[in-house]
């Protein structure tokens, strides 16, 4: 279907053109197309089988009618203009739609003998390949100016039956009502009356649009009206299941209410690759001022309005990567934009009506034409000109340049992926392809991991998620523009597997990050902190945040954000943000690693692994073990407070002179200097106020970790 703003042509009133080329280069001068022609409006659009882009739009030639002007663009020129078949009256509406057969399909309105004593009628047109066939009227024609048709849309299905929807008035209740009609296997069925309102409102039914599936069977039909009696406007969603079947229309207590409740106006629809609706509608949100607004139907359920502001959309259609492009009009006086969206983010605005003298800009259609490159039609008024038809190409500029600096980091379960995009003005978007027994040999091969648009130069990433342990993933990121042209692919490998406390330990602070199978040994609830390690007690980590209800022996699963501790300004440990601690079992505590004095804390590991430094300045050696549940042997040899500092011979010295390992007490202990202990405890960041780097510290959990041998 075509998928624009329509509404009755107003004469001088002028229709621009634009081609949107192959890489991103800026916009050709705008050329005349109609020269002399004495108004235009509402063009619409559709792409062939072929790549033509067929429009058809009303056009009054000068002393003449306004009447619907055929023609297409071949991606180079466009053919001689084709006044359609009628007889002579004004015919200010149309839509066109082309079916997988290359049939052209256009609907218009004419009132029947041309005066106002006959209504406005909805008729069909349709180009077999040879010649134009109609108009056929497929609307009633009869009785007077009230019960005039409006807005004809139409959509093709899968079979290349043809779907029509119009608003008509003075219909069930007095007022307008949405109509539709099917044309099934060459043979126009009875009409529909999709919303039947009852006596009692004024207003109507008004400003359909329909789309169809390609793959499924469902006909999406949207609308405005003032049924809820409230004096305001919204706008309504319903769907046919069954192709037009008139028993498999939704119920009205069913229909959906796209728009707020207070007011919702003039919807379009589209639908994406998966045949799932888009829809765009003028709404308020609850303010005093006209905006756009947004969302779409992921699968499950309506997604949350998106107000995207005073960018009046007008057209828009998915490509094969299943993004969207799109026109709004914006500004005052208002021009022409196009972007496109990916779910995801925009891309940066273009304008596109870039010619002088604009006084308005508005009714814009938009399709791809053989070149896949995107195709702008739109009315403009020029202050003090004639009505006229202008267009411009978007010259190329090239392939963009490679994706840089691709790399793939292996998680537990899933991979991430980071990437800088190219800096070329080419670029739109990067689009990554996986495989698992070799790299991807082009854009069409493996499977779709994400195509994201993108700003040239930023870095960006994906996270590939719902992997299994083990497997080799090899990936290919294709740079591309906005029309389907790949340059050559940025490589990366990786394989997920469950992380240690030790290799989470070497992530920047900000990775978010899932740790599995940990078992609890240390809890401190009055600080909201606690210590895991992994159950061959190779390494351990501090956590903070979600530790309630944990004991020393608990097996979790821990999720959260990696960040290093500071303490006097000094970084002193590595420890994970827990958003979440799941419990998996509960055991007995797991046992310390008995070590030297020398041995705790161990060695640096730059740039993120934090060790320790004695008071001469000397690194720690051996593993890094801060986090650790350890034990160490050795001499009291001073005592302030609740802290002791215990030596096993290797004589550590501390801040002050003092020798050994500095242990932090729960409380204040009955141990004298002299005495022979052991000590168990967690190995923790310690920088004690004026000192320059991380000492040597052990944290003990109770008094059960303190031994004296007297």
């Amino acid at each position: 279907m075509s998928c624009r703003i329509l509404r009755s042509a107003t004469v001088g009133i002028t229709i621009w053109l634009v081609t949107v080329g192959a890489a991103f280069a800026g916009w050709s001068p705008e050329s005349n197309l109609t020269p002399g022609a004495a108004g235009a409006s509402a063009p619409a659009l559709a792409t062939g089988q072929d790549g033509r882009v067929h429009c058809v739009y009303p056009m009054q030639s000068p002393g003449g009618q306004l009447n619907l002007v055929y023609r297409f663009w071949d991606g180079l020129t466009w053919s001689a203009p084709y006044d359609l078949p009628s007889p002579n009256f004004k015919e200010p509406e149309c839509d066109i739609a082309i079916g997988s057969d290359n049939r052209v399909h256009v609907v218009g309105i004419y009132r029947v003998d041309g005066t106002v004593s006959t209504p406005y009628t909805v008729y069909y047109w349709e180009y077999n390949g040879i010649l134009w066939l109609g108009p056929t009227m497929i609307s009633s024609g009869m009785g007077s100016d009230a019960d005039s048709c409006k807005t004809p849309r139409i959509a093709v299905d899968k079979f290349n039956d043809i779907h029509v929807v119009w608003t008509q008035g003075n219909m069930t209740g007095g007022a307008g009502d949405i109509l539709y009609r099917k044309r099934q296997a060459g043979i126009w069925l009875p009409t529909y009356n999709i919303t039947q309102n009852p006596s009692g409102y004024a207003y109507g039914s008004v400003a359909p649009d329909i789309a169809v599936d390609k793959v499924g069977n469902t006909v999406h039909v949207v609308w405005h009206d003032d049924s809820l009696g409230n004096q305001t406007f919204q706008v309504w969603y319903t769907k046919n299941t069954n192709l037009g079947d008139p028993s498999a229309w939704l119920a009205p207590n069913q229909w959906f209410m796209i728009s707020s409740q207070v007011y919702g106006k003039s919807p379009r629809i589209i639908l994406d690759r998966n045949d799932r609706p888009n829809v765009f509608w003028i709404d308020k949100f609850g303010g005093s001022k006209n905006v756009q607004g947004y969302r779409r139907w992921d699968g499950n359920s309506w997604t949350f309005s998106i107000n995207l502001g005073e960018q009046w959309f007008q057209d828009g259609l998915f490509d094969e990567r299943n993004v969207l492009h799109y026109v709004y009009c914006q500004g005052d006086p208002q021009e022409l934009f196009y972007r496109t969206y990916d779910f995801s983010a925009f891309s940066v605005p273009e304008l596109v009506s870039s010619g002088g003298n604009t006084q308005k800009v508005d009714f814009a259609a938009l399709a791809l034409d053989v070149r896949h490159a995107p195709v702008a039609v739109w009315e403009e008024r020029k202050t003090g000109s004639a009505a006229n038809i202008y267009y411009s190409a978007r010259s190329s500029c090239g392939l963009p340049d490679a994706v840089m600096d691709f790399s793939a980091q292996a998680f537990d379960s899933e991979i991430r992926l980071t990437w800088r995009n190219p800096l070329s003005g080419a670029f739109s978007g990067t689009l990554i392809r996986c495989k698992t027994t070799g790299y991807p040999s082009g854009p069409d091969d493996g499977v779709l991991v994400c195509d994201k648009i993108g700003v040239p130069g930023a870095t960006d990433q994906f996270v590939h998620t719902g992997l299994t342990n083990g497997i080799t993933y090899y990936y290919a990121a294709f740079a591309h523009d906005d029309c389907g042209h790949y340059a050559p692919a940025a490589l990366a490998w990786a394989v997920p597997h469950v992380i240690s406390c030790s290799e989470a330990k070497n992530f920047p602070d900000g990775t978010n990050i899932c740790l599995r199978g940990k078992c609890v040994t240390a809890v401190f609830s009055a600080d909201g902190i606690a210590y895991i390690e992994e159950p061959s007690r190779t390494s351990g980590l501090r956590i903070t945040g979600s530790v309630g209800g944990l004991v020393p022996g608990d097996i979790v699963n821990v999720a959260g954000t990696l960040s290093t501790r500071v303490i006097s300004g000094v970084a002193a440990e590595r420890q994970l943000v827990a958003s979440s601690v799941d419990i998996v079992s509960q055991g007995e505590s797991i046992k310390p690693v008995a070590m030297k004095c020398s041995a705790v804390g161990g060695r640096s590991e730059p740039p993120y692994v934090i060790g320790v430094i004695d008071a001469n300045g000397i690194p720690g050696i051996g593993t890094n073990t801060m986090g650790l549940l350890v034990k160490v042997v050795g001499q009291v040899t001073s005592i302030v407070g609740s802290y002791i500092w215990v030596d096993d011979g290797t004589k550590i010295p501390d801040i002050n002179g003092r020798i050994g390992v500095c242990v932090r007490c729960p409380i204040v202990l009955t141990v004298s200097v002299g005495d022979f202990v052991s000590v168990t405890g967690v190995v923790e960041g310690s920088v004690p106020i004026g000192w320059f780097a991380n000492r040597r510290q052990i944290r003990m959990r109770n008094e059960s970790d303190l031994v004296v041998f007297r």
